[in-house]
C-alpha cells in the first residue's frame, strides 16, 4: 500500500459536541474474517489499536463481496461534525468536452485509494470505532468520510491537470486518446 507524503486534516466545526455510537453487534459468522482483516490494516499500518479514551466513537459497515470483506467506517454523526473541503468535483458534463475527440478509452481504477492518504495525529482520534475485539482508529483516511472523495479528487487533479485527455472521476483515471 503506497502512502502520500502530505497528510490530510479532518477539522471539526466549532462547538460540536463529539458522539459515540452505541456498539453494533457484528454477525458471529463474519467474526473471524474481520478479526483477520482488522490484523492486516494493523500491520499496514491503515488502522491501529485504540487504547486510551476516545470523544468520539463510529461503527462499521461491513460489504461482503464473494472474494472479500470490506471495511467501511459509519461516521453518519462525524459527518455532520466535519468542515467540507472548498473543492469542486467536475460532473460529467463538465468532463465530456474535454474527451470529446476521443476514441479509445481506458479507466484506471486507483485501489484502495483513500488508503494511501494519510491523516494528520491531531485528527485520527476522530475516526476510532467499534469492533467485537477492541477500539481501532484510522491512520488513513477511511471508505465513508464525506471530505474523502473531495481530498482525493483533488490530489490525483494535482498529479494529472498538466496531461490532456486525462480526468479524475473520484478515484478514477479516465484517459481518453484520438488514436
Amino acid at each position: 500500500m503506497g502512502c502520500i507524503k502530505r497528510d490530510y486534516q479532518l477539522e471539526t466545526k466549532s462547538n460540536v459536541q463529539p458522539i459515540k455510537q452505541a456498539q453494533r453487534r457484528i454477525p458471529i459468522f463474519l467474526k473471524p474474517e474481520l478479526k483477520q482483516k482488522l490484523d492486516e490494516l494493523c500491520k499496514n499500518k491503515i488502522t491501529a489499536i485504540v487504547t486510551h479514551r476516545t470523544d468520539w466513537i463510529s461503527n462499521l459497515v461491513l460489504v461482503k463481496t464473494p472474494n472479500k470483506l470490506r471495511i467501511c467506517l459509519d461516521p453518519q454523526n462525524l459527518n455532520s461534525a466535519l468542515k467540507r473541503s472548498e473543492y469542486s468535483i467536475p460532473t460529467i458534463a463538465e468532463i465530456m468536452p474535454s474527451l470529446n475527440n476521443a476514441k479509445v478509452f481506458s479507466v484506471v481504477d486507483t485501489k484502495d485509494y483513500f488508503w494511501n492518504v494519510k491523516l494528520s495525529n491531531d485528527c485520527i482520534h476522530l475516526t476510532t470505532f467499534w469492533t467485537p475485539f477492541s477500539r481501532y482508529k484510522f491512520l488513513r483516511l477511511p471508505f465513508g468520510i464525506c471530505t474523502a472523495s473531495e481530498e482525493c479528487q483533488r490530489r490525483l487533479h494535482e498529479v494529472f491537470e498538466v496531461l490532456d485527455g486525462i480526468e479524475i472521476i473520484a478515484d478514477d483515471i479516465l484517459i481518453g486518446k484520438e488514436t
